[in-house]
């Protein structure tokens, strides 16, 4: 799924009549008043609401399922060659796992080995990102 897609999902039924005022990460800008209660309610706002006459307000929102969406959650989605890393170890998603694992890429060979697991066969990967080391506790 594109995130396009992603965003005209999360929208629904509203997408329509709300996509003039949505940017590409999903955040409508616009008059306050389009917004149905319940969006208005369980969005998260971006920003401060700028008064733009009597009772009448513009503010930058989105439903909450795209929170995230503008770097994919620290995720690279895998679309072409120009989407590899250098070699390394990354945590990846994969078609053969049903959750995100550890694996080994070699640019040389353009393969992806998973780390840690019985299994020594190559693995597709749709999406990867750095393996960050957690900083050691200050006291």
């Amino acid at each position: 799924m594109t995130k396009e897609q992603k965003i005209q999902e999360a929208y629904g039924e509203r997408y329509d009549s709300l996509k003039s005022g949505i940017n590409t990460d999903g955040i409508y800008v616009g008059d306050t008043e389009l917004l149905t209660d319940e969006e208005f309610n369980n969005w998260n706002f971006i920003g401060k609401a700028k008064n733009i006459g009597p009772g009448k307000y513009v503010s930058g929102s989105r439903p909450t399922s795209l929170s995230g969406i503008e770097n994919n959650n620290g995720w690279i989605k895998i679309e072409s060659e120009d989407d590899l890393p250098v070699s390394g170890k990354y945590k990846v998603i994969s078609t053969h796992y049903s959750k995100s694992i550890i694996a080994k890429y070699a640019r040389s060979g353009n393969t992806w080995l998973p780390v840690g697991t019985d299994d020594r066969r190559f693995i597709e990967v749709t999406h990867y990102k750095a393996i960050i080391e957690d900083k050691p506790p200050i006291y």
